[in-house]
């Protein structure tokens, strides 16, 4: 299948000019608004030096290949290491076959020059109790890969990794931020046999997917209908328990603050354009994804849907621009490949929460959002605010007015695009 080859207009900073830098850590190639982030990014590396502030030591439990937001976050993260925002300290692969996942990791990894990233293999996280099909492979996630670490590759098993991560962590006095991009089935296990061990290392956990902060007790409660609680509902119900148990801080982002993130998919023809694997893999990937996506959309059994409610109309609506172009009257709605003409948008979950897991004051710096675990331990960003009557306790993207962190989503977009393309423009331009 071919990918789209339309061209979108610009959003990047007040034009499309090349940035100038003499900076040496800045890429080469970047668009005027993608430097201003670089900068803004290197204002926040150069206060924490003279505050003597350390960079977040970031853990990574991800369901890598499943959708291509995953892979995303990734490119964004391995820029942040290599500007001294973050320091990555591993990987976790879950989801059947979590092996391969984690080799898909790896390979990806080293083709990004992390090579020293260890990477762990998960549980196959299936859905369970919730009478739900296991996922489905599909062809973009592992034929079209062309990173893939070699098979006899050695990985460590994940719950192994995770106690050497907080071993470590404990032994020099550091605190890890665990970034929480899948099912929670592997953290939850970690969290049941190393509790004090976790806990005693646990800087904050940044997590995706549907969420609300309780009016009363102000514990973090989630959706059991989003993607990543309900893969292992009791898992998610056992681990949120235990943050609240143990007072853990959070950083949630819904998909409510996705949508707000309106990113072009232009970013995956600037990805592919960069010549770099990971980034031809992914404009690939994405136009696959989409058409999959949308095909299960447009069944008219709702429990076939990726979500009941995510109909084709929603996806239309939601992921394309085929409501903003003229049609003929009566014409029916696309079907199959003839969707991919109308595909205009990228909804990076993951990416989102890959950020925020940067710090604070990286959000604050970018003007993106400003969550403060000083007031709430745990913060949601994208809540839909409606009244108490409206407010529906199994939804976690529904909430009271108070319980919204905000976001802005024309600065979050920027960010996410400026360090996707600029991480593998640095990869190609031999920048470490």
């Amino acid at each position: 299948m071919a990918g789209p080859s339309m061209k979108y207009p610009s959003t990047m900073g007040k034009d499309n000019s090349e940035y100038k830098s003499t900076d040496s850590r800045i890429p080469k190639g970047l668009r005027y608004g993608e430097g201003l982030v670089y900068h803004e990014l290197l204002q926040v590396a150069n206060q924490r030096k003279a505050t003597g502030v350390p960079p977040p030591q970031v853990v990574v439990i991800t369901d890598i290949m499943k959708d291509v937001d995953d892979l995303v976050a990734m490119v964004l993260l391995k820029d942040l290491h290599r500007l001294g925002l973050i320091a990555l300290k591993g990987f976790v692969a879950n989801l059947k076959p979590a092996r391969t996942r984690a080799l898909a990791a790896k390979g990806a990894l080293n083709t990004l020059g992390l090579s020293n990233i260890p990477v762990g293999v998960g549980s196959d996280a299936e859905v369970i109790d919730v009478g739900k099909p296991p996922h489905k492979i599909r062809e973009y996630e592992f034929d079209m890969c062309p990173f893939m670490a070699p098979k006899q590759t050695h990985l460590e098993d994940g719950s192994d990794l995770l106690t050497r991560l907080c071993k470590d962590a404990k032994r020099t006095g550091k605190k890890l931020t665990f970034l929480l991009i899948s099912g929670l089935r592997d953290i939850n296990k970690f969290a049941k046999a190393h509790p004090d061990l976790l806990a005693a290392t646990a800087e904050k956990f940044v997590l995706q997917g549907g969420y609300r902060v309780d009016e009363k007790g102000g514990d973090l409660i989630a959706a059991e209908d989003a993607a990543n609680n309900s893969f292992d509902i009791v898992a998610a119900r056992e681990f949120h328990h235990y943050m609240a148990k143990r007072a853990i801080p959070s950083v949630s982002f819904t998909k409510v603050a996705a949508f707000a993130t309106d990113i072009p998919e232009q970013l995956m023809i600037d990805l592919e354009e960069t010549g770099h694997p990971v980034g031809k893999y992914l404009r690939k990937a994405q136009v696959f994804m989409d058409v999959a996506f949308y095909e299960s959309s447009c069944s008219p059994d709702p429990t076939k849907r990726f979500r009941p409610f995510m109909d084709q109309k929603w996806y239309l609506m939601n992921k394309s621009n085929y409501y903003q172009t003229p049609h003929p009257e009566g014409e029916p709605l696309p079907v199959g490949d003839e969707v991919i003409k109308y595909f205009t948008k990228l909804v990076a979950y993951d990416a989102l929460a890959a950020l925020a897991a940067g710090g604070d004051d990286i959000l604050k710096q970018l003007s993106i959002s400003r969550p403060n675990h000083g007031k709430k331990l745990h913060q949601v960003i994208g809540v839909v605010e409606i009244t108490k009557a409206q407010a529906d306790p199994k939804k976690g993207i529904k909430a009271q007015a108070g319980d919204t962190g905000g976001i802005n989503g024309k600065p979050m977009a920027q960010a996410i695009r400026s360090l996707v393309r600029g991480s593998l423009l640095a990869c190609q331009q031999n920048i470490s």
